[in-house]
């Protein structure tokens, strides 16, 4: 919702406050932020706090994010997960969905051009991030992201080469 509300401003060219309530099983963007969780504090949060901008990241022409754009295992497990199994477990939804998806595991290739430098290797997982949560799973320290530096972390997990080397990037 909140990525839509970004593209919609960005498209229309409008630069106003938004203002968000967190209401989903996770939260990430919320926590990096330091937004209470309960939706009565933060629209307390909305009314008495000061706007902060925010870095917003684009895809092509006008696909905007705002925390993370990922791909490879488990980015699919958010749409995914049956909206009423988060209702009544929440966070453990996604955990389970997660491994159930286990098996539909595969490399992909990618090739990133940066600041002069390529990278080039088979992925499990990739993200473009500014955030210090993906997916209530892996966190950075508060201090490695500033949402508001022009910069966006990146995340890049390598192919293991075999059972054992997963089991360790899983744990």
């Amino acid at each position: 919702t909140l990525n839509e509300v970004i593209t919609g401003l960005l498209q229309g060219d409008l630069s106003v406050p938004v203002g968000y309530i967190p209401c989903g099983s996770t939260n990430d963007f919320a926590a990096g932020l330091g937004l209470p969780r309960q939706p009565l504090k933060a629209v307390q949060a909305i009314l008495e706090g000061t706007p902060s901008p925010l870095d917003i990241g684009r895809f092509g022409k006008d696909r905007y994010f705002t925390y993370t754009a990922s791909f490879g295992a488990f980015t699919s497990v958010s749409w995914s997960t049956p909206q009423n199994v988060k209702n009544v477990i929440g966070h453990a939804a996604y955990i389970l969905e997660g491994i159930r998806s286990l098996a539909d595991i595969r490399p992909i290739h990618i090739k990133i051009a940066a600041d002069g430098q390529q990278y080039e290797d088979d992925s499990l997982f990739a993200a473009i991030c500014n955030s210090t949560s993906l997916g209530g799973v892996l966190k950075l320290a508060d201090h490695q992201v500033d949402m508001n530096d022009g910069l966006f972390e990146a995340l890049l997990i390598p192919f293991p080469p075999d059972l054992l080397v997963l089991n360790q990037i899983l744990s």
